[in-house]
């Protein structure tokens, strides 16, 4: 069992990585709006200022989970290209 945990490691930073970066995409920008207050608007908690709301629920919130979801997408698709075609180097062009 003890190669287990050099598999779950790199997992478990990835997985910590991706959430740092999502919070952080949805605090900066144009206007900055503190973590604490992001943290408290996506738990569904009242903040300082109402605009800030409408700013990650209407505009930042989507973007960032179309970016998750695109990225997750494409490397999806990737994955499958070389596996149907059994090469690590198949690209978007293999198939003209």
């Amino acid at each position: 069992m003890a190669p287990t945990k050099y598999f779950v490691y790199p997992w478990i930073v990835l997985a910590t990585g991706t959430i740092l970066i999502f919070m952080l995409d949805l605090s900066l920008g144009s206007v900055s709006i503190p973590l604490s207050q992001t943290i408290a608007i996506l738990s569904g908690q009242e903040v300082e200022n109402s605009a800030w709301k409408q700013i990650i629920l209407l505009f930042r919130l989507p973007r960032v989970l179309t970016a998750v979801t695109v990225g997750a997408g494409l490397s999806i698709s990737g994955l499958l290209m070389q596996t149907l075609f059994r090469n690590p180097l198949a690209g978007p062009y293999v198939l003209g």
